[in-house]
């Protein structure tokens, strides 16, 4: 129930030409220019280079040196907080895929990779969403879905339906709940790039990542609009 609350509130998009978080007329690209100017204050300056998360010097943080993580690296140049997690909650649960352009706008460029694909959704739940938002941001920056051989071989499959992350009380419920929810295929001995909207406590991309490197990926890369 609460969320198809949650999604049915997001649905409540302002008018056409009106920023879709202040609702102030003259919008472009879903944002009014103090909308746009207060989301670039966010961006960050240092970051920890494997998990994304925020710290005082570019410098892996301690708890990737405790737990090392299967992905390899995290590109995220903002934190999710105001009011960008508005416009990403908007875009995600509102049905707002045509705010996907300003929402990819947030999106750091990809880096050199032999594949570039985006966090598949089970089909019940892009079913429910009406698209997946990884993917619309992919098409939005005018990036395709590829391989080093301009091909589309390389696949990542979601095979169980789960509940939603959000849901979850904690990290460790987390990693269970999405434990063995994925598939891939064509991997071998390549440079991966996954993209997805917002990471929080990394435990799906994780997973993604260990079975990217079981299939024999040799480095795994997150590309992400924004980490809390």
């Amino acid at each position: 129930m609460a969320e198809f609350k949650e999604h049915t509130r997001a649905r409540r998009l302002p008018p056409v030409g009106a920023c879709v978080l202040c609702r102030a007329s003259g919008a472009r690209g879903g944002l009014c220019a103090p909308c746009a100017a207060d989301i670039a204050k966010l961006r960050r300056r240092a970051s920890c280079p494997q998990c994304g998360a925020e710290a005082g010097a570019a410098l892996v943080c301690g708890e990737c040196l405790r737990n090392p993580p299967h992905f390899d690296a995290t590109v995220s140049f903002y934190p999710y907080a105001h009011p960008l997690d508005i416009l990403l909650q908007r875009f995600k649960y509102g049905g707002g895929w045509q705010l996907a352009p300003a929402v990819a706008s947030y999106m750091p460029p990809p880096p050199a990779c032999d594949i570039i694909l985006p966090v598949p959704l089970h089909p019940n739940r892009e079913q429910w969403r009406g698209f997946n938002q990884s993917r619309e941001l992919l098409r939005a920056a005018g990036i395709k879905p590829r391989d080093n051989n301009n091909t589309t071989s390389a696949t990542i499959t979601r095979t169980t339906d789960t509940p939603r992350q959000s849901l979850m009380p904690d990290a460790k419920q987390r990693r269970k709940n999405v434990r063995g929810a994925f598939e891939v295929s064509g991997v071998e001995d390549k440079s991966v790039v996954i993209v997805d909207d917002v990471m929080t406590s990394g435990a799906t991309l994780n997973e993604i990542a260990r079975v990217l490197k079981k299939a024999g990926a040799k480095k795994v890369t997150n590309l992400v609009v924004a980490r809390t």
